[in-house]
């Protein structure tokens, strides 16, 4: 035994069941200072999004202006190449995310797909048939990864977007 109880012993037992108690008072006080925090949070939410939306267009802003000091030829000519790097992009991804959450559902059903191979089914494949398992990862890992790489491809498409944006600004200022 770890600890033997005796009655003659009651001071030690007074200070582990203090030690307890206060350790139960500091989980509790955590505890209820996240859900305070968590409410202030939400609280300041919106003037903290106001404030970040007003430094985002305060950045654009800046953008806009450095862009109107080149010529206008130029900054067409960048608008015109922006356009086509997105169409040439978009264009390799049609296939893959088309409609926008193609790619997420896909990431969905494959992490569902994995999930009832690893789990329900063939748990005990992993040791005893490496072929076969081998070939149902490798094209598994093959279209996550073409998927995933279809997303990051949809980041920059965005990326490009906000750019031909702000030229197209500064080109209507100029």
């Amino acid at each position: 035994m770890f600890f033997k109880y005796n009655a003659s012993s009651d001071k030690v037992a007074l200070l582990v069941l203090l030690l307890a108690a206060l350790s139960l008072l500091a989980v509790l006080l955590f505890l209820t200072c996240q859900v305070f925090a968590g409410f202030l949070e939400i609280r300041n939410r919106n003037k903290f999004m106001h404030k970040m939306l007003m430094c985002e267009i305060e950045q654009d802003k800046q953008n806009i202006q450095t862009l109107i000091s080149y010529d206008s030829v130029l900054l067409l000519e960048a608008h015109q190449w922006l356009l086509l790097q997105k169409n040439r992009l978009q264009s390799k991804i049609s296939l893959i995310i088309d409609n926008g959450n193609l790619g997420l559902f896909s990431l969905i059903g494959l992490a569902y797909g994995i999930y009832q191979f690893l789990i329900t089914e063939h748990i005990n494949a992993l040791s005893s048939n490496k072929i076969q398992t081998l070939a149902i990862i490798y094209p598994i890992a093959f279209l996550a990864g073409i998927t995933i790489g279809a997303l990051l491809v949809k980041l920059k498409i965005n990326q490009i977007a906000y750019k031909t944006d702000i030229l197209l600004i500064a080109i209507n200022q100029k």
